[in-house]
């Protein structure tokens, strides 16, 4: 008795997944979807040296409009090879048209991980990338080749929400 009725549940919680794929689709999912396009570039290009201040920036926009008033920009920085618990953070404040500034150093040469963590209304993003400074390390070309991102060093990679 008890199967028959798991067996129940499941065939009825497998056709309505069917029945939300008829309706909901790539063609309209955005007539389903009413959050706004938050899209996060960090742009670490400006970062060359170690043991200097150097400026950070985080362009911000929702939909493709620059936020200005985000309740809240940071940023954390760490080797990679050191790990997460030795990240330094940063606040970002305003600059113009979405534009979030903050002066950073960072100690070494090496390969970084750089996380923006970005509050909008009710929504969270923490965007992550790779960027270098000065000479690698062989363990960090090493880890570049693993995970398949030789070119990542200074591009972007954004936030999509």
């Amino acid at each position: 008795m008890r199967r028959g009725m798991i067996v129940g549940f499941l065939l009825v919680m497998l056709s309505g997944c069917s029945m939300v794929e008829r309706f909901v689709d790539a063609n309209n999912h955005d007539d389903y979807n009413d959050r706004e396009r938050l899209v996060v570039d960090m742009m670490t290009n400006e970062i060359v040296t170690a043991n200097e201040q150097q400026r950070l920036s985080v362009q911000v926009t929702a939909d493709y409009i620059p936020v200005v008033d985000a309740e809240h920009v940071g940023i954390r920085i760490w080797p990679v090879l050191a790990g997460e618990e030795e990240a330094d953070e940063y606040e970002l404040f305003h600059h113009t048209m979405g534009v979030y500034e903050t002066e950073v150093e960072v100690s070494r040469e090496g390969l970084y991980y750089a996380e923006a963590v970005v509050e909008i209304n009710d929504q969270k993003l923490r965007p992550k990338k790779y960027f270098a400074v000065g000479r690698l390390y062989q363990e960090e070309v090493l880890l570049l080749m693993e995970n398949g991102s030789e070119e990542s060093g200074n591009e972007d990679h954004s936030a999509h929400h």
